[in-house]
């Protein structure tokens, strides 16, 4: 169990670090961020089961993951009309969209 939450915690500061350096080089090209809030749900629909399933290990982390899911899926929702148009066809539709290449003949 402990190795679990050591590579939980180890993979949670590399995709830190990743977030940091892609934050950082987006503000030095000067263009204002706006959050995807589609993805704040998307987070928060995967880390409420977690939170679920550490729940019935009696885990210690298990709140956070709970909590967390449901504040992101609450964010989400809040500015569901921010997402992006394409997430939003697919979300609707229950379809992913594929674009299909083209080839000479």
């Amino acid at each position: 169990m402990v190795e679990i939450v050591m590579v939980l915690l180890v993979l949670g500061v590399i995709l830190g670090l990743v977030t940091t350096l892609l934050y950082w080089k987006k503000k030095k090209s000067g263009e204002p961020m706006e959050p995807n809030y589609y993805v704040f749900f998307v987070v928060g629909f995967v880390w409420f089961p977690i939170g679920v399933v550490f729940m019935s290990n009696d885990s210690a982390i298990s709140p956070f993951f709970f909590i967390m899911g449901l504040v992101y899926i609450a964010i989400g929702l809040s500015h569901r009309d921010k997402w992006p148009e394409n997430k939003r066809k697919i979300w609707v539709s229950g379809k992913k969209a594929v674009k299909k290449k083209r080839t000479k003949k």
